[in-house]
């Protein structure tokens, strides 16, 4: 059977300028030795839901009124059954159980199947309760607005921003969800601290703790979304030279889509819109300049990338026509039998003494 956690942050108004020192708080009561103070954290460790423990301040009468921004870091670390705890208390009277207190307006965290955080409020009698899940042994950045003339009955609002990472507005913060509640009345508070629950169960217990209680944060405007990086690492290389025909454009870049300009020359020009790839084959020519470039989309809008260049390769020049083979030269008749031949067909008149080439065999006759 799963047992059930029940946790219950009671809102206040921001008054001071920096997160509350617990150290300085004037009340303190922990009969179970369940609480570690430190400046900045109250931790609850087994804390009994019967317990009268408490720790918080008197800030004055009407101390608290109007609008307000309040932040806190809540973390559970464990519960037993419907363990409780008040782990940020505000109230216009101390009688020491604040769950009992008519002008309270609270968050409570529960475990049935699985953790949940809620908003309930009973400072104007309303009593309502809307819960989120959450999960144990993670720390959540609680945001608490109070609009005092907004609402239904323009009573005022409280509005529960519940986060991870961050603050709700703030660059890293990842939303969690958020609570909602209408207030029938006004009410303006007097104390404010970490209590534990007393009433229930003595057997049920709870850990976890608060920390960085700001009860006038500053409240610096949403972070701008950041639009996406610039592409980079372009192959080819910009001012590349050489390059061959067949190369594809590539970079290295994190968008949703990319618009690719490119063009012969030194302006590129748009050739592919929200395109989804991160490569694109651009038709080639020989001793062409080229410029081109790439704009990164997501959902945060559009990088307007460099502009990067290269030259292709030079056309390359034509192979030379192979040259003609020589014609034998005749051949000449040297050798006895040869000579001896032509000696013989000459007129007689023009006879002599034969005379040989010196190239001839070694038995040619002088």
């Amino acid at each position: 059977m799963r047992r059930a956690l029940l946790l219950i942050l009671l809102l206040a108004v921001p008054a001071s300028a920096a997160v509350e020192d617990f150290t300085t708080y004037d009340t303190v009561a922990d009969p179970g030795s369940d609480l570690t103070i430190t400046s900045n954290r109250v931790t609850y460790t087994k804390m009994s839901r019967a317990a009268d423990t408490w720790v918080y301040d008197d800030k004055g009468a009407a101390y608290f009124d109007g609008d307000f921004v309040h932040r806190l870091k809540i973390c559970i670390t464990a519960a037993d059954n419907t363990g409780v705890s008040c782990p940020w208390v505000l109230a216009t009277a101390n009688n020491n159980t604040p769950r009992w207190l008519t002008t309270t307006t609270y968050l409570v965290a529960y475990m049935t199947d699985d953790l949940f955080v809620g908003l309930r409020n009973k400072g104007s009698g309303d009593g309502a309760d809307t819960s989120v899940p959450l999960d144990l042994d993670t720390v959540y950045w609680v945001q608490i607005e109070r609009d005092d003339d907004a609402g239904a009955s323009s009573a005022g609002q409280i509005v529960v921003y519940i986060t991870t990472g961050a603050y709700h507005g703030q660059a890293g913060a990842t939303a969690v969800d958020t609570i909602t509640i209408d207030l029938s009345s006004q009410v303006d508070y007097r104390y404010v601290g970490v209590t534990g629950y007393s009433g229930g169960n003595v057997a049920y217990s709870i850990s976890g703790y608060t920390e960085d209680l700001d009860l006038d944060p500053s409240m610096e405007p949403p972070a701008e979304p950041e639009p996406p990086a610039k592409a980079t690492a372009p192959s080819p290389a910009d001012g590349a030279i050489d390059v061959d025909l067949d190369s594809l454009l590539t970079w290295t870049a994190s968008g949703e889509t990319y618009d690719v300009w490119f063009a012969a020359g030194e302006i590129p020009s748009l050739v592919a819109s929200d395109w989804q790839y991160s490569y694109f084959d651009p038709v080639l020519s020989y001793g062409t300049s080229y410029a081109w470039r790439i704009d990164v989309n997501d959902a945060n809008g559009t990088t307007t990338g460099d502009v990067w260049t290269f030259r292709t390769k030079p056309e390359p020049e034509p192979e030379p026509e192979p040259e003609p083979e020589p014609e034998p030269e005749p051949e000449i008749l040297i050798g006895w039998q040869k000579t001896r031949q032509w000696y013989e067909r000459l007129p007689a008149w023009t006879k002599g003494p034969p005379i040989w080439r010196q190239d001839s065999p070694a038995w040619r006759r002088r």
